[in-house]
């Protein structure tokens, strides 16, 4: 994102550039920026986000979230859903998701997978998928516990037939 936001802003410099001639006759181009290009790069910056879990926080771009928009936190952070950052400009999950699956959750957003953490339970991670509004299933759900992964997806097929 930082090398993103460097080309964006040597872009901006080249187009904005006044070149002046020196007193040794060579030509020097001077970047100029004006409140406009503050702005834009600002935005570009703006994106980025703050989640609070279980005590820690993960600087997010909002983008990530936003292109799964049918999850909570795609709904969250679009823009027909309103939500307020806390006091300190951060957004918390309070639903007692541990900072470890949220590690994950972060993943599948990048990825589409979601790689389980070994040092978490799979009714845990399970029940943050269904929080979360993240798809369940052995195309989502990645883990070397494949017993405990069946187990849960057996337990979804057993609600439905009921």
């Amino acid at each position: 994102h930082k090398h993103d936001l460097a080309q964006i802003l040597n872009k901006v410099l080249k187009i904005m550039a006044t070149e002046v001639t020196s007193k040794t006759g060579e030509t020097v181009t001077i970047p100029s920026i004006t409140n406009t290009d503050r702005k834009v790069i600002k935005s570009q910056d703006g994106d980025v986000i703050t989640v609070v879990v279980d005590s820690k926080r993960f600087p997010v771009n909002k983008t990530l979230f936003t292109r799964y928009p049918n999850t909570m936190l795609g709904r969250m952070f679009s823009s027909t859903m309103e939500t307020l950052p806390n006091q300190n400009g951060e957004y918390e999950i309070l639903k007692g998701i541990s900072s470890g699956i949220f590690r994950a959750v972060v993943e599948y957003y990048k990825t589409g997978v979601l790689n389980c953490p070994s040092s978490e339970s799979m009714q845990e991670i399970r029940e943050a998928c269904d929080y979360l509004l993240i798809p369940f299933d052995e195309k989502t759900i990645h883990t070397n516990n494949l017993r405990d992964l069946l187990h849960e997806l057996s337990n979804d097929g057993a609600k439905k037939t009921v």
